[in-house]
């Protein structure tokens, strides 16, 4: 692990508010349900009063009943993800970045998004370990790494 990104992480620590930096991933198949489900990640992102479950239901009817290549699938995945952990449901977030991670290894917005759950449950090894990932395969918008 860099000392770069441990001293950035320690200050995160201290500063960071709860939610809203996470990295959601422009869906281009699958139709209105799957924009929608992408316009609620930015719901999800702002963390108002008042989120709901229902949030998920374009991105699970997404996943369920839309033909997606590869690549909207694992975004779909990803941006559930960050539904579910705007929603404080860091567990089935995980889950979702996983399935993501296992779909296309190589996207760093995934690692950063898992890290960011990691980050909240005070996993902090493994948060630490997922953002020099996203680093390694060269995440572009550094400022959701910092």
């Amino acid at each position: 692990m860099s000392s770069k990104i441990t001293q950035c992480f320690a200050l995160a620590v201290m500063l960071i508010p709860a939610q809203g930096f996470s990295q959601a991933m422009m869906v281009f198949g699958g139709g209105e349900k799957a924009q929608e489900c992408y316009m609620n990640v930015e719901i999800a992102a702002r963390n108002l009063p008042g989120l709901s479950m229902n949030l998920l239901e374009p991105c699970d009817y997404t996943l369920e009943y839309t033909n997606l290549d590869l690549r909207d699938r694992a975004a779909t995945f990803a941006n559930r993800g960050i539904v579910h952990a705007a929603l404080k449901d860091y567990e089935a977030a995980m889950s979702d970045y996983d399935t993501a991670i296992a779909i296309r290894p190589s996207a760093p917005e995934f690692y950063l998004n898992r890290g960011n759950s990691f980050f909240m449950i005070r996993d902090y090894e493994s948060a630490l370990d997922d953002y020099e990932v996203s680093l390694e395969l060269g995440i572009k918008q550094l400022h959701f790494l910092h």
